[in-house]
């Protein structure tokens, strides 16, 4: 991948870099299931996301193609050597990348925002 980015002056990232919000090479991740059953929940779906299913949502906040993205500035390095735990650093940043719903919503006593990176 290094000598990729060098060959071709691209920005994808090599093995073991940190994520960065600008980085042209996010991978999009693929979400399938019936039903999501939403109980008094704050469900949102953004950046390079493919989300395949039904949600069912009582007393809860839906969100698809939030603005904001996530990254974890420890990605990588988050080994503690000390059993299961863990650092982890959350930086969030305005999304650059796009959002897919496909489903139906069945909503009570909840609220559904579309985003401007949904499609």
């Amino acid at each position: 991948e290094s000598s990729y980015n060098k060959k071709f002056n691209s920005d994808h990232k090599s093995n073991n870099q940190q994520t960065s919000f600008d980085q042209p090479d996010w991978k999009t991740g693929v979400f399938k299931f019936d039903t999501l059953h939403l109980n008094n929940a704050d469900f949102s779906i953004s950046r390079n996301a493919n989300v395949e299913g039904n949600i069912s949502a009582n007393k809860s906040a839906i969100t698809i193609g939030d603005k904001n993205a996530y990254i974890d500035n420890l990605a990588g390095k988050n080994i503690t050597n000390n059993g299961f735990d863990f650092k982890q650093t959350i930086s969030t940043n305005l999304s650059i990348g796009e959002t897919k719903f496909t489903g139906g919503i069945t909503a009570h006593n909840s609220q559904i925002a579309i985003g401007d990176k949904a499609v």
